[in-house]
């Protein structure tokens, strides 16, 4: 079942608030059998670069029954070998169950898919983790692991280590230690207690996979950023992870968690945490993630205190439809929106259409940039039948254009606006 323990149905007030035992029947030869060893005595092709370790078993073919992956007394339990392509892929379809403390291991350009109705579960424990690892310490040594039309999985005190190759052009499909391809699945993926490090890309990317029970994660050593995720789904993600990585001494490149979309939950709450890392949108960065934040069709939005988003360039934040937008910041710990650069214009800014509003205790910043609608907070349309009109201590700094614009309407509809301005402003306020 998928969690929705942070998902709550809206009430009239916006911040109300807002075993089967599997078969043990193994595609596998003993190291010894058949597969050439390279010159460190990893079983495989000389090209694979593997360690000192010799693994127990080597794969030789895709996991199409019932199979339990064991763990032994060896340093190293499975090998899978290249073929010497770009891309040796071996695919689950069907239940494949790891044992606690199995250690896999993946040659260069290797990729291990569950699709076509596979499940994945690797059920470690504290004492006994389980690693999917690539043969040599090098960033996207290997793809990693790649979800597309799985059944429901589940990677329980796992570690995944040096995958997140990503394919010569751009595009989510694949793009993390951890992470989805098109046409996704809408079986959910639970990821508890596990970390990914040493990508060459993204640590995870719920692109085109459906996130599940998710806490108590790191992700350090990437390439790109410790998590990207679809808007839809940051809902899932909890303030317990580490999605920068800097505690542990190897922080990810991008310091953020990178989320975009237009998502549509008609009467359902989305409240976002604050994480130790701020969220992330942009127009301007080398991938297919794209940008803009939209919510529509009666859906609500909640910032908790301390969230803070980052925009950089023609990005927003757009409500839009019925809904609405609820920022619950306090004095002590606000709502920050800010551009990625200090420059006036560094993002568009927030537009609210035919939605409530509720924000309090609000940091506006670097917005306004020329648009249809310019400004750093735009109300497009103010409708006297939507409940929740209130602006109270938000500080706008840095606009472009209007620090706040309200169209068509006066304030009179608000039940509170108490709008603060920075120095930086080009112009306060703009209305009737």
């Amino acid at each position: 079942m998928q969690p929705d323990s942070r998902r709550q149905a809206v009430g009239s007030n916006l911040l109300g608030r807002f075993t089967m035992p599997a078969v043990l029947l193994l595609l596998l030869a003993a190291c010894g059998s058949s597969a050439q060893s390279d010159d460190t005595g990893q079983p495989g092709r000389p090209d694979d670069g593997g360690n000192q370790t010799v693994c127990r078993e080597t794969v030789t073919g895709d996991l199409t029954v019932p199979t339990v992956l064991t763990n032994g007394p060896e340093a190293c339990d499975y090998w899978f070998p290249s073929d010497g392509s770009d891309n040796t892929g071996y695919s689950i379809t069907s239940d494949v169950q790891i044992e606690a403390g199995t250690v896999l291991r993946f040659g260069k350009d290797t990729q291990l898919y569950v699709e076509n109705g596979g499940s994945l579960t690797a059920r470690g424990n504290e004492e006994q983790r389980i690693v999917f690892e690539g043969a040599q310490p090098v960033h996207g040594y290997w793809y990693g692991i790649c979800f597309v039309d799985n059944r429901e999985s589940r990677l329980e005190f796992v570690d995944v280590r040096w995958g997140g190759k990503v394919w010569a052009h751009l595009g989510s499909n694949c793009r993390g230690g951890i992470a989805g391809r098109y046409p996704g699945s809408t079986e959910p993926v639970h990821i508890v207690n596990s970390t990914v490090s040493g990508s060459y890309a993204n640590g995870l990317s719920v692109h085109d996979l459906q996130l599940g029970e998710f806490a108590n994660n790191a992700f350090y050593d990437n390439q790109e950023y410790g998590v990207t995720i679809e808007a839809e789904q940051v809902w899932k993600l909890d303030a317990d992870t580490d999605y920068l990585g800097a505690d542990r001494g190897a922080p990810n490149a991008e310091p953020f968690v990178y989320t975009h979309g237009h998502f549509s939950d008609p009467g359902v709450e989305h409240i976002w945490e604050a994480l130790n890392a701020p969220y992330f949108n942009s127009d301007e960065k080398l991938h297919d993630y794209g940008k803009d934040i939209v919510v529509h069709d009666g859906t609500f939005l909640v910032f908790k205190p301390g969230v803070t988003v980052v925009f950089e360039g023609d990005a927003e934040l757009y409500i839009y439809g019925g809904g609405g937008l609820g920022m619950a910041g306090t004095e002590d710990n606000p709502v920050v929106l800010t551009g990625l650069h200090a420059s006036h214009g560094a993002w568009n800014g927030v537009r609210i259409s035919d939605a409530a509003a509720i924000l309090e205790n609000v940091i506006i910043e670097w917005a306004g940039r020329d648009d249809v609608y310019p400004g750093s907070l735009v109300f497009i349309e103010v409708s006297e039948d939507l409940n929740g009109k209130i602006v109270d201590n938000v500080f706008i700094d840095g606009s472009k254009n209007c620090a706040v614009d309200v169209w068509h309407d006066d304030l009179s509809l608000f039940q509170t606006f108490n709008v603060h301005y920075g120095p930086n402003n080009e112009i306060d306020y703009c209305g009737p």
